[in-house]
């Protein structure tokens, strides 16, 4: 009864696990087909976009130097704390020309001014400075214990999995290394079973030694007393929190790090990434329009417009 019992957990189990499985490589289809997406046609606008938004603010300075003589002391502040924000958002980009970074350099450099807080906390003597309360001893406590539950809970289950490994491992060494076998088709076909094992022996893959003994049942003598042994039941606990693990942690991988700004991994899809390609193209063409218009008799309005704006 209770073996019939056990077998039906492992069955519920092993579903789990494919379902698991088959998510995890759905999304990652998807995020992988959406990664495509964006390096095609979204990366390259992008890099349109970033060229032709310098080229305008390299016209916005030259206007700037041009009118510099007839702007006001506000307009020129004005005009100056634009041109600072602007390049700053370019920083630090190779192709920024360098009148613009040297024009950034001397409006950012630092000014003394009196009553800084910070050198005025540096200057004070130690004994002055206001003094930071350290968490609380009991808080502490609390967490460590935590965190060394947690230790100790991780430290048995890594020990559980690392008995189990090697005994499975021995199980199938012992009936499946080619060396004791004296038919030559059946040794071809146990040398490559046993590079299976020895591989998924040395990744520490409890799982994929299961699933060999699963296939190669036959082949494997009855060891009820070996087999009772391995606890499956908790290997397949495991992987299913290795699987969950994955999945949850599936978006942090840093090859998707270029989708992160469009949403959460459910939020992200294929029709999101064509309308910002579309919003992009736009924009770039209304820029070029503005830089066609900055290199013309519609300079001075088009300053003096961006004056009020300001």
């Amino acid at each position: 009864m209770k073996r019939k019992s056990e077998s039906k957990e492992k069955e519920q189990l092993l579903d789990k696990i494919k379902l698991l499985s088959e998510k995890q490589e759905k999304d990652a289809k998807h995020l992988d087909q959406c990664l495509q997406i964006y390096h095609e046609k979204i990366a390259l606008e992008e890099r349109k976009l970033l060229q032709l938004l310098i080229e305008r603010s390299k016209n916005y300075f030259l206007l700037y130097k041009s009118f510099y003589r007839s702007l006001s002391a506000e307009e020129r502040a004005k005009l100056e704390g634009f041109l600072v924000k602007e390049i700053q958002g370019f920083l630090p980009i190779p192709e920024l020309p360098v009148e613009l970074k040297a024009f950034y350099e001397q409006m950012t450099r630092p000014k003394k001014t009196p009553g800084n807080r910070i050198t005025d906390y540096i200057d004070k003597p130690q004994e002055e400075r206001p003094k930071v309360n350290p968490p609380q001893s009991e808080e502490l406590d609390f967490k460590t214990h935590r965190r060394r539950q947690q230790e100790e809970g991780s430290k048995e289950k890594q020990k559980a999995k690392k008995k189990n490994l090697t005994r499975l491992y021995k199980r199938l060494v012992k009936a499946l290394h080619p060396d004791l076998e004296l038919e030559s088709e059946l040794k071809v076909f146990k040398e490559e079973i046993m590079k299976r094992v020895i591989h998924a022996y040395e990744k520490r893959d409890l799982y994929e030694l299961m699933e060999i003994e699963k296939e190669q049942i036959d082949l494997l003598p009855e060891e009820e007393e070996a087999v009772e042994e391995i606890d499956y039941c908790a290997v397949l606990e495991g992987k299913i929190e290795d699987l969950e693990q994955q999945l949850e942690h599936l978006f942090s991988n840093p090859k998707y790090s270029f989708l992160h700004r469009f949403g959460e991994q459910q939020s992200i899809d294929k029709t999101l990434l064509f309308r910002e390609h579309e919003k992009l193209k736009e924009m770039i063409e209304a820029i070029r329009n503005l830089i066609e218009r900055l290199k013309g008799p519609d300079a001075e309005a088009i300053l003096l417009q961006l004056l009020l704006e300001l």
